[in-house]
């Protein structure tokens, strides 16, 4: 499960829904909160991310992004093409502020490009760690995925 962190915190940190997305009124927040819209994150072995065993629950969702560490880009790339995810497949090495303002940025431009955007920045906050050092991420056979749900 420690391979799954680095992964698993940066999905944290892309939007759950569209409504993440744009600027919203108060009473429009509180209504949503009722919606549950509440991140799909997918923790899945390299060996089961098909369509075989996903392509079901791919049907009820937008497939966002996979993120992987870095030794299983390759194929985790060709299989997440397969099943049509957005987003490019991001390595562990790129995990960043950056790629996250970019993922963003793409997000609302691929599924609400004529609404205006949030401004400001989106940043990832730093896990908690012991002894205050930054701890490289672990490698390992499962990757993430970031799936869209969008209310209906």
């Amino acid at each position: 499960m420690a391979a799954a962190l680095p992964g698993l915190w940066y999905c944290l940190h892309l939007p759950a829904s569209l409504l993440d997305l744009v600027d919203v009124d108060i009473w429009e927040l509180k209504a949503a909160q009722s919606l549950r819209l509440d991140h799909n994150i997918l923790l899945v072995p390299i060996d089961c991310f098909d369509e075989d065993l996903l392509g079901r629950h791919l049907q009820h969702h937008h497939p966002v992004v996979t993120v992987c560490p870095d030794e299983l880009l390759d194929e985790a790339r060709q299989r997440a093409s397969a099943l049509g995810f957005v987003l490019p497949t991001t390595p562990y090495s790129q995990l960043s502020d950056a790629t996250l303002t970019a993922q963003w940025n793409a997000i609302h431009e691929h599924f609400i490009p004529g609404l205006a955007p949030l401004t400001g920045e989106v940043s990832l906050t730093p896990p908690i760690q012991s002894g205050g050092h930054k701890a490289a991420p672990p490698s390992g056979s499962v990757l993430r995925t970031g799936v869209l749900r969008l209310a209906t």
